[in-house]
């Protein structure tokens, strides 16, 4: 095929929508950016950008420029510019601009440091005003007779993500096909986030939470330390514990990788800070599902949400483990209603913190970057310095993490002395390999046993008046029922109060897996699981719980935990629930003690736990038993009436 039917084909598949032009507003990430350039730490905005080489067979370079005006053409945020008066800024869509020439390079030609400065020349001369904003060239000359792809954009209109998106488009109008139809706009995006706030008002007070009483991270400096140089370490988990953090350590806490490493990071700051709490910035992709009606997947644009989260230490690293777990699942869709609520000062009232209260330790653990084999695909290769050195580090602490070739790196940029960054980069390897070494051999104990969340079809719990604003009445099920079992009987009287209505898990699995796949799943493994889920949705007391026979001695086992959780359950609600369950059977009649042994109430002894704040426990108890509808777990008149007797007398609170 000839070159000029190659670029009539490419012309024929354009996108032929209009461009977007016209002003549009910023998202928190960019208005966070123009924050730090007005207050000087970032000294050269223009300097400010994202690179990366693709991998890619050789390609012809009469037709790449066409595929580069298409691009712009398809993505809006490629025209973008800005206009800046002080400290005002505006962000603009451009009906057209002039196009970068691509830059052509054959690397036989360079050493690695000349091709390095090449690269970072490339990238050194944008500008926010006047543009242009990216640059693409082509690299060959490689010894396998493969090229790259180089692209450079500024930060202000490119994420991570936007990097995967831009390659599939340049490979696709590359081999003349046709792009999908365009998607959510960023300035579309940027009002939708902008509504957050008033469609979320209470969520406000989740992040004050996050910022209050938070050490000054400087803290952690020597005084007369604190003009160091910015220093780097690198740790490196060897293949064996990498592995066993990706396929076991999460195991018996059902965790997720950065759950386990933000745990590990706690205790290595703990280490040089001698402190229990240390408050952490995370990072998101910020593109969640906020609407129906918003479809940004292939959008390009700085999306990343930016949101500090608090962290602490427990007495013991189980309990760490389990509570940072759940504050991280608590935080409401992935944190992007931070920046929404301190970039929207127009409410009332407006927030009481800003960009600057997000702590200035940041951790981001990018995720699996193993070698993918073929073309078009990224290479972790020098890409030139896409931050200018004028740009100072902007926080105490930033660290990185990825896995690649099967190993799990970190990278750490530091503003601490030279002793205290080795002492502080020895100490999170330290607790790393500690907090993996103890999930393992805690799922060894223990075994695996599989959590509500790895069933598709199993719906954990049923929300009722949802709508009202109020902290809700948690209600566990009796033996053989789930949610329905209160639809008829309690909830037509709590009109009024909002409602978690659980289903019953281990019936589920009963059912699902038969009876003998229940024998090792006991009330405290259940209490763990349905933790998960109150955490969820109330990550903090104080607990409102009630439950019906099953239901409340699995009630009474949460409450347990989360006591010692130093959580507060305030009212716990107990209808025909059975404990001493051992006790009773030892009182009764019934002689075939051996096909009752594996039952979970048969199993359940818990011990006596102290309360640090007073729990309101009101019993309920029924009367007599109606042969129609005998409860889960009732064998015969006999062995109810042995428990009536002994009940009373079974509920070790202290």
């Amino acid at each position: 095929m000839s070159i000029s039917i190659e670029l009539r084909l490419v012309r024929k598949n354009a996108i032929r929508r209009g461009n977007i032009k016209g002003e549009l507003g910023f998202l928190p990430i960019q208005a966070w950016f123009i924050n730090q350039v007005c207050s000087g730490k970032i000294r050269n905005e223009n300097h400010w950008n994202q690179s990366f080489l693709v991998k890619v067979p050789q390609l012809d370079c009469d037709i790449m420029p066409e595929v580069i005006r298409q691009l712009i053409s398809y993505h809006d945020i490629l025209r973008v510019r800005y206009t800046k008066q002080q400290d005002t800024w505006l962000q603009s869509y451009q009906a057209s601009m002039e196009q970068p020439e691509l830059k052509v390079l054959d690397v036989r030609q360079y050493s690695d440091d000349e091709l390095n400065a090449v690269l970072t020349d490339w990238q050194s001369h944008f500008d926010l005003q006047q543009g242009p904003l990216f640059q693409c060239a082509y690299l060959y000359g490689y010894r396998d007779s493969s090229a790259r792809l180089f692209f450079s954009l500024h930060h202000m209109i490119v994420d991570s993500v936007s990097w995967r998106i831009l390659i599939e488009n340049f490979k696709t109008l590359y081999e003349g096909g046709t792009l999908e139809k365009k998607g959510t706009s960023y300035r579309q995006w940027v009002n939708e986030v902008r509504r957050y706030p008033d469609i979320n008002p209470d969520e406000d007070m989740f992040w004050q939470r996050q910022v209050d009483v938070l050490a000054d991270c400087h803290s952690l400096l020597d005084r007369e330390d604190k003009g160091q140089p910015v220093c780097f370490h690198e740790i490196t988990l060897n293949q064996e514990l990498t592995s066993a953090l990706l396929q076991t350590a999460n195991r018996p806490y059902h965790t997720a990788i950065n759950e386990l490493l933000l745990t590990a990071l706690v205790y290595a700051l703990k280490h040089i800070s001698g402190k229990d709490i240390h408050g952490i910035t995370l990072e998101g992709h910020g593109r969640e599902h906020l609407s129906d009606s918003i479809d940004h997947s292939h959008t390009v644009g700085w999306f990343t949400s930016k949101f500090p989260v608090k962290l602490q230490v427990q007495h013991d690293l189980a309990v760490t483990i389990r509570g940072i777990k759940h504050l991280l699942r608590s935080i409401p869709n992935k944190g992007i209603g931070f920046g929404a609520f301190v970039a929207n000062q127009s409410q009332s009232p407006a927030p009481s913190y800003d960009f600057n209260d997000m702590p200035e330790i940041s951790f981001n653990y990018l995720g699996r970057f193993d070698a993918i084999e073929g073309y078009w695909q990224v290479v972790n290769e020098n890409s030139g310095q896409s931050v200018s050195q004028d740009n100072p580090m902007l926080n105490v602490l930033n660290i990185n993490g990825m896995i690649n070739d099967g190993k799990l790196y970190f990278g750490i940029h530091s503003k601490l002395s030279a002793i205290q960054a080795i002492e502080f980069s020895e100490a999170f390897q330290k607790t790393l390999e500690t907090v993996i070494t103890h999930c393992c051999e805690q799922d060894k104990r223990q075994g695996y046993i599989a959590h509500p969340e790895d069933f598709n079809d199993f719906v954990p719990y049923e929300m009722v008046n949802e709508t009202i604003n109020q902290q809700p009445i948690f209600i566990f099920p009796p033996g053989g029922g789930g949610a329905e079992s209160f639809y008829s009987n309690l909830v037509p009287h709590m009109a009024d109060h909002k409602l978690v209505l659980f289903n019953n898990y281990y019936d589920f699995i009963n059912e699902k897996k038969g009876e003998q796949s229940t024998d090792s799943l006991t009330f405290e493994t259940l209490a763990i699981f349905y933790i998960d889920y109150i955490k969820q949705l109330q990550i903090k007391g104080p607990y409102l719980f009630m439950g019906w026979s099953f239901g409340g001695v699995l009630a009474f086992e949460i409450t347990k935990q989360l006591t010692a959780l130093g959580d507060k359950v305030s009212h716990l609600v107990l209808l025909d629930s059975y404990f001493n369950y051992k006790e009773a059977w030892n009182h009764s009649t019934f002689t075939a003690r051996a096909q009752f042994e594996r039952n979970v109430n048969y199993q359940y002894q818990p011990k006596p736990f102290r309360c640090p704040d007073p729990i309101k426990v009101t019993l309920f108890k029924a009367k007599h038993v109606d042969e129609g509808n005998v409860p889960h777990g009732v064998v015969n008149d006999s062995v109810e009436g042995t428990m009536l007797k002994i009940i009373g007398a079974s509920m070790p609170i202290m």
